[in-house]
């Protein structure tokens, strides 16, 4: 799917339907997964978009926040929580992205899974069953220094645009949520 410039005309519902669509595509429940870190600007688009959607009472499990962020060091240890408390559960993955700079400020949403850190020259396991990128800088030359030093006000918008998506999907589809296999029967959310 092209990447969709949320500040542009029409770009925040066609953000929410193509999320809508994608989160119809599958039976069962969603939990989601905010992949990043807070110790850099670019790669907290991910943990923000948490933040916000837990602000906002979003009524899925979410994974990875500012105070409790998902990245390459812990990323295989949430899979195993995510799986052991949500069974079956489907995998909506979030995460910074860098891409052509004619995107840079946009997020692209799709089926499938998100390959975190290969921006960066990372390998790590493929994450996801389908994803939602913000497109936080351009790819190419010295990426951990784009990343270091793209503005906050950037992240902070397009974290802000699709937290306001996802939620707005989730309220169009109606999406039951997943129950997590805990010892006190409370549903836990991340």
């Amino acid at each position: 799917m092209p990447a969709i410039h949320p500040d542009r005309p029409g770009g925040r519902s066609r953000l929410e339907a193509a999320i809508a669509e994608v989160l119809q595509e599958a039976d069962g429940p969603w939990v989601f997964l905010c992949i990043g870190s807070d110790r850099s600007t670019g790669d907290s688009f991910g943990p923000l978009v948490g933040r916000f959607l837990r602000a906002r009472g979003f009524p899925a499990p979410v994974y990875g926040t500012l105070e409790e962020t998902i990245h390459a060091v812990n990323l295989d240890d949430a899979l195993r929580a995510i799986r052991r408390h949500h069974p079956g559960a489907r995998l909506f993955a979030v995460d910074a992205s860098l891409g052509n700079p004619d995107d840079v400020g946009a997020l692209s949403v799709g089926s499938g899974p998100v390959y975190p850190g290969r921006g960066v020259n990372k390998t790590l396991a493929p994450v996801g069953d389908a994803h939602l990128v913000g497109i936080v800088g351009p790819a190419g030359w010295m990426p951990f220094w784009v990343l270091q030093n793209t503005r906050l006000s950037l992240v902070w918008r397009l974290a802000e645009a699709a937290a306001q998506a996802i939620h707005g999907a989730w309220l169009r589809t109606v999406l039951p949520w997943p129950k997590a296999e805990d010892a006190s029967g409370d549903r836990a959310t991340g």
